[in-house]
């Protein structure tokens, strides 16, 4: 423990033990403390949590057929205080650091710490919802209405070729019950006139209370304003800053454009109910981890320690049982005094963490990773979005190569044989930006645009860091395609990133500069690892390895004679 901070390790990789995958891997922590928990997190598998109370805690995982190549790892953190707010950092020399903040509120609060809130949901009853759609779509708008506060107010819209509302105005929750039966008696029927039906529940909006504003849709504006920017517009011309809007895509002939935007634009976020999974269950899922605010418009102020490069950009409300997860860049390390702010039922509300620590060097080293991972979902987003640019396709190339994040869009940076160079980088941004062209004129509805919509939706909020492909496919210089493992050319070891090049593991920090060769198990090997212990674990991928360690290139041969890695083996020649 440190600071209230519990970091707990199971080991679990079996890869160097076995090549054979595990046909069941099941994982079950049962977290137990006499000191309230606050936010409980793990940094290498991506876990079920199931916060029953303040002092109990269930993560979950079952999985088939898998290879184990990394241990389970643990955070959780207590705290007395009514939100937790804990630094994890990560630092190497003379290099912008990165930090990973956690916060989390208590699970159990008392009835006068809930934030009052207005509910308004938006729901799509087009004729394309007529049938299990709808029937799931009032489920989940009467689980929503069963479980509003006292204090919430909440608002029905209803949307086709017209429009239909519960009331002029929001109503008490205690009138949630009259509230079912205009859910009830909701019919598919008509076209979808999007724009008419979010002016009007904006209309419903307080400026002065939390709003949450869910919308769910199966299809595309057919009725009234039809553009995506026009509405877009329409929308941000009409939202007062206590809006949050939640977007829910039905199927897959919905416009992810639109969704997407409308919730970055509106610090809500998209999600995307796909063929085969069910409305109510989705929604009734999120609403569960949003129905309990305790500190809305929040904003947090990190002393003296000059930060840049935050995701989410735009921080969500606090809710209670949830935890906030933020990473960042920052420049220098040392002490700082946090502060997080918002406002409590129309009162501001500030708590102060004074001390939190930057690391001026090492850390916690997954960190760096899951920046990466999030980074790469918000460029792609953006380019899917707004257009491309030339700097954020660099960055994405960049950041992918660095950081071995492999996903279906930049797959092809592993069979870019000079990727460790300047041109091959070059190279690799010229096939990605054919790759976004194409993308661009491809319509942002369908199977493929909701696929990726939800792909990036994932990557933007990942709690894991990593390659979010598991396989790839490659085809050779002879026309022979096949299915590749990415753990089988792509390695994590520590902070870096190796690729699989001419049997070598590069390091992929080095960039074409010539080699310090060091032949495998000589005693100038054993030298080194001695000088400089932390290289011990770079070395253990094998007998012909390129690192980048404090400057200098370290290459390891089998014999002085063999050539250096890379494409025509000319690097570090």
């Amino acid at each position: 423990m440190d600071k209230g901070l519990v970091h707990y390790v199971y080991p679990l990789s079996t890869e160097k033990f076995s090549a054979r995958p595990l046909q069941e891997l099941v994982i079950k922590a049962d977290v137990e403390s006499n000191e309230a928990l606050k936010a409980v997190y793990s940094p290498s598998h991506d876990v079920s949590v199931d916060r029953r109370d303040d002092y109990h805690a269930v993560l979950g995982l079952e999985e088939s057929s898998v290879l184990p190549d990394k241990d389970f790892e643990l955070y959780y953190t207590v705290s007395p205080e009514k939100v937790g707010l804990n630094l994890l950092s990560y630092k190497e020399k003379d290099q912008d650091g990165f930090f990973l903040l956690l916060a989390a509120p208590n699970v159990q609060i008392n009835e006068s710490e809930i934030v009052a809130k207005d509910v308004i949901l938006v729901l799509d009853t087009s004729g394309s919802m007529e049938g299990e759609k709808l029937e799931q779509a009032k489920q989940a708008a009467r689980y929503i209405l069963k479980h509003l506060h006292d204090e919430d107010r909440f608002g029905l819209v209803s949307f086709s070729t017209t429009t239909k509302a519960f009331r002029s105005e929001l109503a008490p929750a205690s009138q949630a019950g009259q509230g079912e039966d205009f859910i009830a008696r909701l019919e598919a029927m008509g076209s979808t006139d999007i724009n008419r039906a979010l002016l009007e529940a904006l209309d419903l909006a307080d400026k002065d209370r939390p709003t949450t504003l869910i919308f769910l849709t199966d299809g595309l504006a057919t009725e009234g304003v039809q553009d995506t920017q026009a509405i877009l517009s329409n929308v941000q011309d009409a939202a007062p800053k206590s809006v949050r809007i939640f977007s829910f895509g039905v199927g897959d002939e919905v416009d992810t454009d639109l969704l997407d935007q409308l919730s970055l634009d509106h610090g809500g976020t998209s999600a995307y109910v796909r063929p085969g999974q069910k409305i109510d269950e989705v929604v009734s899922a999120f609403y569960s981890k949003v129905s309990t605010p305790v500190l809305s418009n929040v904003q947090i102020d990190l002393g003296d320690i000059r930060v840049d490069q935050l995701y989410p950009e735009k921080l969500p409300d606090l809710f209670a049982g949830s935890q906030l997860i933020l990473v960042g860049r920052y420049r220098e390390g040392g002490p700082a005094k946090i502060t997080l702010s918002g406002i409590v039922n129309g009162e501001p509300k500030s708590f102060v963490y004074p001390d939190s620590y930057f690391r001026k060097e090492g850390g916690e080293n997954f960190v760096p990773r899951l920046w990466a991972t999030r980074a790469i979902g918000y460029y792609l987003t953006q380019i899917r979005l707004r257009g491309e640019k030339q700097e954020w396709i660099d960055t994405i190339v960049s950041l992918s190569t660095r950081y071995g994040i492999i996903t279906p869009y930049t797959s092809f940076l592993i069979q870019e044989e000079d990727i460790f160079t300047a041109s091959g980088r070059q190279k690799a941004a010229e096939v990605f930006q054919d790759e976004v062209a194409k993308d661009a004129a491809a319509p942002s509805y369908g199977a493929p645009a909701a696929e990726k919509a939800a792909f990036e939706s994932a990557l933007r909020a990942a709690p894991v860091a990593g390659a979010p492909m598991e396989n790839f496919t490659m085809t050779s210089e002879t026309g022979v395609t096949e299915e590749v493992r990415v753990k089988d050319v792509v390695k994590y070891v520590g902070s870096k990133t190796f690729m699989l090049r001419n049997e070598t593991w590069i390091d992929t920090a080095y960039q074409g500069e010539k080699t310090q060769k060091v032949v495998f198990l000589s005693q100038e090997y054993f030298d080194l690892v001695s000088g400089a212990p932390e290289l011990g674990a770079y070395l253990a991928l094998g007998n012909r390895v390129v690192v980048v360690y404090q400057g200098t290139s370290y290459e390891i041969v089998m014999d002085e004679k063999v050539a250096s890695p890379g494409k025509a083996s000319t690097a570090g020649t």
